[in-house]
């Protein structure tokens, strides 16, 4: 969790992005990840295969988000 809040920290007082590109990774990064860890501790779906889907989202969220930021850097 530090670790997330000093990413968003060092992204939000950095001048190489607009702040239309630091919400869209923020929102992917953060608020989706958040929500899907809300969604699989109240719907606690049976069996490995969603819990391997979600992990890997877990993963994968964080790093579209950084890739859509190294793309769109000034």
């Amino acid at each position: 969790m530090a670790v997330r809040l000093a990413a968003l920290v060092l992204l939000w007082i950095s001048p190489y992005w607009t702040v239309r590109d630091k919400s869209l990774a923020t929102f992917v990064a953060v608020v989706l990840t958040a929500a899907l860890d809300v969604f699989m501790y109240y719907v606690d779906p049976a069996g490995l295969t969603p819990q391997r889907i979600a992990a890997g989202a877990e993963i994968l969220l964080p790093a579209l988000a950084a890739g859509w930021l190294w793309r769109t850097k000034r």
